[in-house]
């Protein structure tokens, strides 16, 4: 089993994995917003950075909680990855940061 993106160390079932799959896409996203030029500090950057900690805080949450899958949920963030994607370039895949061609 693999542990939770937001470092509690509880461990996350099968079911729960694509959303905590996200989460962790999230955070790599929100780490190469602030690894860029500027650090983060633009309002567009920074607006997505409160956005970003938003979402991945309702993911562990329901990560935690283990209720039903929320839609909307899953709409902002696989719009929030969209948006990661038009404004920085291809995501990168995996731990070795492999970018998409």
């Amino acid at each position: 089993m693999t542990e939770c993106f937001c470092g509690c160390g509880r461990e996350v079932g099968f079911r729960w994995r694509p959303v905590n799959t996200r989460g962790r896409q999230i955070q790599e996203t929100v780490a190469e917003v602030r690894a860029a030029p500027g650090g983060g500090r633009r309002p567009p950057d920074r607006e997505y950075i409160q956005e970003a900690n938003r979402a991945c805080a309702r993911l562990a949450a329901s990560i935690h909680e283990q209720g039903p899958a929320d839609k909307q949920l899953e709409a902002e963030t696989r719009e929030l990855l969209r948006a990661h994607k038009r404004r920085f370039g291809k995501p990168l895949l995996g731990r070795w940061g492999i970018s998409r061609r």
